[in-house]
């Protein structure tokens, strides 16, 4: 029975890469270790991106698993299958990145042609992947329609510590190429809610309009002051103090009386402030 392209990629998060000789020490840059903790429906059910506020800016995080499942349109024919089924039985490692020999004879037995040079990292670039990947492209022509060729990627996750090792053994699959990473979803910044999109290194809201961290951050404090203001109670000297970087903290003390308020116009507020800001 053949795997799904979601059981294949949970078998490469899963998959052990031992210990590499790069390793920094510890276990906690081992993603295989943590990952074997997830079942299959766990990721499936994870966020396919998370943020935090971090040095006065908002870091994204697209997780690997829903982009390489979702956005990435990965297919698996027959010689994905054979190339597979061979390279995961294999214990001779000389066919080039995670590509043992026997797996390269598949491929060359089948007439696909590597077209790059050396495979591509995304160590080597600005990559928000919560891991790291590596592949390599192949090419043949298009029986069906000799105009055309029949793209293939192998493809190796980076389970380990460092990134110069710890990758998974390939899997072949049918890609063009991997898109962009993008990603979209509610996040909480400064404690109110935005409906974003991410593309590439940039970050949206739901109009298209560029998102900048200070202008977030100086929005919220003029709310926050507004609230006092409404409520005929002078602002406090705290909120002078609050800075982006530590908001969460910052905010504690006054948190109480911007629950309260909040709360209290809950109905009559227009994109509801989030409440739960910790």
């Amino acid at each position: 029975m053949s795997k799904t392209i979601n059981q294949i990629i949970y078998e490469m998060l899963t998959e052990n890469t031992g210990k590499s000789i790069f390793d920094s020490g510890g276990t906690d840059g081992r993603k295989w270790q943590k990952n074997q903790k997830k079942t299959l429906e766990e990721f499936i059910n994870s966020e396919p991106i998370t943020f935090e506020v971090y040095n006065d800016d908002v870091i994204w995080t697209i997780d690997l698993f829903h982009y390489l499942t979702s956005d990435c349109e990965l297919e698996i024919d027959a010689l994905c299958e054979a190339f597979n089924e061979v390279n995961i039985n294999a214990d001779n490692w000389d066919g080039g990145c995670g590509i043992s020999v026997e797996a390269l004879e598949v491929l060359k037995k089948a007439g696909v042609e590597e077209i790059e040079i050396a495979p591509i990292n995304t160590y080597n670039y600005d990559s928000n992947l919560s891991q790291g990947l590596q592949y390599t492209i192949y090419e043949i022509e298009d029986k069906n329609n000799p105009e055309y060729v029949i793209r293939y990627i192998a493809l190796q996750i980076h389970n380990g510590c460092d990134i110069r090792g710890g990758y998974t053994d390939a899997r072949l699959f049918v890609s063009d190429y991997l898109p962009p990473e993008r990603g979209s979803g509610i996040v909480k910044i400064f404690g109110k809610e935005y409906d974003i999109n991410v593309d590439g290194t940039e970050i949206f809201d739901d109009n298209g309009s560029l998102l900048y961290i200070e202008d977030l951050f100086a929005e919220r404090i003029n709310e926050i002051k507004k609230m006092y203001n409404n409520k005929g109670i002078p602002i406090p000297e705290g909120i002078e103090n609050i800075t982006a970087e530590n908001f969460d903290n910052d905010i504690e003390p006054f948190l109480s009386f911007i629950e309260a308020y909040e709360a209290e116009n809950k109905d009559n507020s227009k994109g509801q402030l989030c409440l739960d800001i910790s």
